[in-house]
C-alpha cells in the first residue's frame, strides 16, 4: 500500500529541479553541515552495515574520509539549500524481514519491510536529526510522555509510568480501565501531508522542512523477491530503516497524545503503541470518558490516513472489585471491545490486580524453552565448553528473564516464586557444568559465581530505577504497600555501613 508502480524511466530527477538557493539557505545549511559534524556521523556508522542501491558500505567512506570530507560537505550544503534530494540517494532497496512467532508466512502483514537507502543519504540524516534535536526540539519539545527513540527513555520509563499509576489507584481502591492501541502500519501508512504539517507545527524552519517534504515526495523503492524486482514510488510512509524515520513518526502521534491528555485522561506512547488510563471511583464515568477517548482516536487516526485494528485492542479494568457491572464493552469505530483480564503491554503482562502471575509463568516458560534450545548443543562429555554455555546463561537467557523488572520485582516477596525462578537457573547450572542432577542449585550459584535469580532481579531493578533519576524521569508514587518505586527503600544504608557476611 502507498506505492505506485512506476517504469524506469518515469523514475528520473525532474528536469526543473533547483539549481539557486538564497544566500540564507546556505547559511543555514553551513550551521548544519561542518566537517566535524561530517566526521562524527561517518565514524557512527556500523562499518559493515548492508548497502543500499549504489552498494557504498560505510566502511569505503571511514576510509576514504580525509579525501571525501571536502567533497561531502559542498554536496551535503547544496542539498539543503536547494531542497533537493539526489534521485540516485531517493532509491532505496526494500528487504522484507519475516516476523517472529507468526503461524503462517503467505500473509504479507507477516514480514516487516526494511528499507536500505543510500549511507550517504543516511550520513546527511543524522546531521539533519543532531540538529533537529539540539535546536528545533529545545523551543517546541515532544509531549513529555512519549517514550521511544527518545534519548533517556526506554520501555523501561514507559512501563514506570503507567503501572506506577494503576498500582496507586489499586491503593486508593479506585478503577484504573486501560485501554492499549495499536495503529497498523504506522511507519508505511502515514500521509505525507501529516507528516509534513507536525514537522512544521514543532518549528521546522524553510531549509528542514524543505529538504525533509523532497525526501518524502520522492522516495522511490526497489523491490526484490525471487529474483524479480519492481520499481515503485512511493506516495505516503515514512521508510523502516530510515534515520530520520523514528522521529517524523514521533511528531506525528505527538499530536494524539497531547490530544488525548487534553481531553482529561492519562495517554503515553511508545513508537506506535499507545496507552490510554482513565482512573476513577464509578465504573460507568470511567467507561463514558474511555469511550469519548477511544472516539478521539479513532477520528485522529481518520485525518492522518491511519487505522486500528479494533481486533487488536485489548481494555484492562485494573482493580480489586469483583463487582464491575456498570463496565460494558468499549466502542471504537463501530466496533464493540470487550474487557479482559490481563495484556501483553512493551513486553511485560499486565494482570487486572497486579499479581505478576500470568507474567512469572511466561518468564519461566520462555526460561525453559531458551536452555533447551542450549542444551541441543550440549550434553555431558560432548558439546559447548562450560565458559561459553556459562556466556549464553549470563549474556542471552537472564537478562530475557529479568526484563522488565523494575515493576514486577514485587513479585519477589512470594518465596514460591522465588523458588520457581531458582530452579531455572539451576537448570542452566547444571548444564554449565554437566553436574549430577542432584547437585544443589545453592552450589552451582557459588560455583560459577552467579547472584540468586531474586537478588539478581531486585539488583536490575534497583539499577533501572537509578538510571531513571539520572534523567530525571522517576516520579514517586507514594504507594507504601505493594508499589514498585519501593524499590528504593530496599537498600536503606549506605555501602560502607552495610552488616558483614560473617557474625
Amino acid at each position: 500500500p502507498g506505492c505506485v508502480l512506476q517504469q524506469q524511466c518515469d523514475l528520473q530527477c525532474p528536469s526543473g529541479a533547483p539549481v539557486r538557493a538564497p544566500t540564507t539557505r546556505w547559511m543555514a545549511a553551513g550551521r548544519i553541515v561542518t566537517y566535524s559534524k561530517i566526521r562524527w556521523a561517518v565514524d557512527s556508522l556500523g562499518p559493515f552495515k548492508s548497502p543500499g542501491p549504489d552498494g557504498i558500505r560505510p566502511i569505503c567512506l571511514q576510509k576514504g574520509i580525509e579525501v571525501l570530507l571536502p567533497l561531502l560537505c559542498k554536496l551535503f550544503r547544496a542539498s539543503l539549500a536547494l531542497g533537493h534530494v539526489p534521485s540516485a540517494w531517493s532509491c532505496s532497496r526494500v528487504v522484507f524481514i519475516p516476523k517472529p512467532g507468526k503461524a503462517r508466512y503467505t500473509d504479507p502483514k507477516s514480514f516487516r519491510p526494511i528499507s536500505l537507502s543510500s549511507f550517504l543519504l543516511k550520513t546527511l540524516e543524522k546531521l539533519v536529526l543532531r540538529y533537529v534535536w539540539d535546536r528545533t526540539l529545545k523551543d517546541h519539545p515532544l509531549y513529555m510522555h512519549q517514550h521511544a527513540y527518545i534519548k533517556g527513555k526506554s520501555c523501561e520509563s514507559a512501563l514506570h509510568q503507567l503501572v506506577g499509576r494503576i498500582e496507586k489507584a489499586l491503593e486508593d481502591k479506585e478503577i484504573a480501565l486501560g485501554a492499549f492501541l495499536d495503529i497498523q502500519g504506522a511507519f508505511d501508512n502515514t500521509s505525507s501531508a501529516a507528516v509534513l504539517s507536525a514537522a512544521r507545527a514543532h518549528g521546522f524552519d524553510g531549509v528542514i522542512y524543505n529538504w525533509t517534504r523532497a525526501l518524502l515526495l520522492g522516495r522511490k523503492v526497489v523491490l526484490s523477491l525471487h529474483g524479480e524486482e519492481v520499481l515503485a514510488l512511493t506516495t505516503r510512509g515514512c521508510p523502516q530503516g530510515g534515520v530520520l524515520s523514528p522521529l517524523l513518526w514521533n511528531l506525528v502521534a505527538d499530536d494524539l497524545i497531547r490530544r488525548l491528555n487534553d481531553s482529561g485522561v492519562f495517554a503515553q506512547g511508545y513508537a506506535d503503541d499507545i496507552a490510554i488510563l482513565v482512573v476513577g471511583k464509578f465504573d460507568s464515568t470511567i467507561r463514558e470518558i474511555m469511550d469519548r477517548a477511544l472516539h478521539l482516536a479513532g477520528n485522529w487516526c481518520s485525518e492522518v490516513g491511519l487505522r486500528i485494528n479494533p481486533s487488536k485492542v485489548v481494555a484492562v479494568p485494573f482493580t480489586r472489585r469483583r463487582n464491575l457491572q456498570g463496565l460494558g464493552p468499549l466502542h471504537l469505530q463501530g466496533t464493540e471491545v470487550n474487557l479482559q483480564n490481563q495484556v501483553k503491554y512493551l513486553g511485560v503482562i499486565l494482570d487486572r490486580t497486579l499479581q505478576w502471575e500470568p507474567h512469572l509463568q511466561r518468564v519461566i516458560d520462555r526460561g525453559k524453552w531458551s536452555l533447551m534450545t542450549c542444551r541441543r548443543m550440549v550434553g555431558s562429555l560432548w558439546g559447548l565448553r562450560p565458559r561459553l554455555m556459562h556466556w549464553l546463561y549470563v549474556a542471552v537467557v537472564r537478562p530475557a528473564m529479568t526484563y522488565g523488572s523494575l515493576v514486577w520485582w514485587p513479585k519477589m516477596n512470594s518465596g514460591t516464586a522465588v523458588r520457581r525462578l531458582a530452579g531455572i537457573q539451576r537448570l542452566a547450572g547444571l548444564m554449565i557444568s554437566g553436574a549430577l542432577s542432584t547437585c544443589p542449585g545453592a552450589s552451582l550459584d557459588c560455583l560459577f559465581n552467579m547472584l540468586p535469580i531474586d537478588i539478581f532481579i531486585l539488583a536490575s531493578a534497583r539499577k533501572c530505577a537509578y538510571r531513571l533519576q539520572c534523567e530525571d524521569l522517576w516520579v514517586n508514587f507514594n504507594v507504601p504497600s505493594v508499589g514498585h518505586s519501593r524499590i528504593n527503600q530496599v537498600v536503606r544504608c549506605e555501602v560502607l555501613d552495610m552488616p558483614s557476611d560473617h557474625t
